[in-house]
């Protein structure tokens, strides 16, 4: 695909609001969209707490969209660096 249309679905995408850019564009709502997201982050925190790397260390975030997840890393301590 053209670097033009990925640009352009990734500008339209960023319209539709952080969820719904990166997991559901067809959820008006949003309710979808939050329990997933939810789930995401409550993984995310048993992830960390059993994770066995001193706080401190960077995170890398490939694919991070809008960096949905930035803020639960940097509270645990974790320099962020998204890359999408």
């Amino acid at each position: 695909m053209t670097q033009r249309f990925h640009r352009d679905y990734w500008q339209n995408a960023s319209r539709l609001g952080p969820l719904r850019a990166v997991i559901d564009p067809r959820d008006a709502s949003g309710e979808k969209n939050r329990s997933i997201h939810a789930h995401h982050q409550e993984q995310l925190r048993l992830f960390l707490s059993d994770l066995p790397i001193p706080t401190g260390l960077p995170v890398l975030d490939l694919g991070c969209g809008t960096a949905r997840h930035r803020a639960l890393l940097q509270a645990h301590g974790r320099p962020y660096l998204g890359i999408d």
